[in-house]
């Protein structure tokens, strides 16, 4: 696992996808540790379907134009 000082080093843009539901929590510590990061959450989304909904899909694709 990654230390906070070891994700602030990260110096290219980061795409943090999350869904309000998620288990884990919230992002803001991941968020303060990477400088370049772009956030956006998901509304009434889980952890498990983060990677197929729509959301997470139009985010990535325009995070990777």
């Amino acid at each position: 696992m990654l230390t906070e000082a070891e994700l602030a080093t990260v110096d290219g843009p980061v795409l943090v996808v999350l869904g309000a539901r998620d288990f884990i929590g919230g992002a803001e510590r991941l968020m303060a540790a990477l400088p370049h990061a772009t956030f956006v959450g998901l509304h009434g989304v889980d952890h498990f379907a983060t990677p197929s909904d729509f959301g997470a899909i139009d985010a990535t694709v325009r995070f990777l134009e």
